[in-house]
């Protein structure tokens, strides 16, 4: 096969993704996001006013047997494959342009409510570190993850009620 873009055609392969990914230390991930989101939305100006949030499973065909992933785990599964491993991710995206702004990838026996708890903290930060106006802007987010205490959260008031 001939090169594309400089690069040898035979060597795109999941092997080889992954091979380089391994030299990408994981916690150095979300200081390259958070670069590349603010290059990005500099450069194109997009409004960030209004910004979408979702947390969601999804299953995998991760044998039972291989304990090298610590977050695939069984939990509730919406598509009903509670015999398949699963993996969460949560997704704050821009409203225009669809622009992902942060995402974190967490345990697929957490339920997805329970997760906005736990990310809102690093959602928060982001928009700090992305010298955006967290003040002035909107989250909308699905049913799924309404609750009094996640309400509260959101709108940064102290919450005294419990999860379970």
């Amino acid at each position: 096969m001939g090169d594309l873009a400089g690069t040898n055609v035979e060597r795109l392969t999941s092997q080889h993704f992954w091979d380089q990914m391994d030299q990408v230390p994981v916690e150095s991930l979300a200081s390259i996001e958070c670069a590349i989101v603010r290059r990005v939305l500099t450069r194109l100006a997009l409004p960030v006013d209004t910004l979408l949030f979702d947390a969601t499973k999804f299953f995998t065909f991760i044998a039972s047997t291989n304990a090298r992933p610590t977050l695939a785990a069984r939990g509730r599964s919406k598509q009903k494959r509670d015999d398949l491993r699963q993996v969460g991710v949560a997704l704050l995206c821009s409203r225009h342009g669809d622009l992902p702004l942060w995402h974190q990838v967490y345990g697929g026996q957490v339920a997805d409510a329970t997760c906005v708890v736990d990310v809102l903290p690093a959602v928060r930060q982001r928009l700090v570190d992305l010298h955006l106006d967290v003040e002035g802007m909107t989250i909308a987010y699905d049913k799924g993850n309404v609750s009094r205490g996640n309400q509260a959260m959101a709108e940064g008031r102290a919450c005294t009620t419990s999860r379970a």
